[in-house]
């Protein structure tokens, strides 16, 4: 299983940098906050106790902070303004974890 992760998850940045004609070192860095945020959104909501919740909760997670991003996005903040609003989220989901 990680095998086949780490082959797509290469076929895709090889893709976009193909697409983009460009490549930088940073370039995953927003990924991987967008998932661990994600992970841990749905996690709050959907719990862990089950294997059924635990596969579900990614997805209710990223559906969840792409809505965030989307309404920051309407109000009117500036892009950058969204990696300030990322870690507030990340770090009001992990106060509310704890709260449990």
């Amino acid at each position: 299983g990680m095998f086949v992760a780490s082959s797509y998850s290469g076929l895709a940045g090889s893709l976009m940098v193909q697409l983009q004609s460009y490549m930088d070192i940073g370039m995953g860095v927003g990924i991987v906050i967008h998932a661990l945020a994600a992970l841990m959104i749905g996690e709050a909501i959907t719990g862990i106790n089950t294997l059924n919740r635990q596969l579900l909760a990614p997805l209710v997670g990223a559906l969840i902070y792409q809505q965030m991003q989307g309404l920051a996005l309407s109000m009117g903040l500036a892009p950058s303004d969204l990696k300030f609003m990322t870690g507030a989220i990340v770090l009001i989901v992990i106060a509310l974890r704890k709260k449990k």
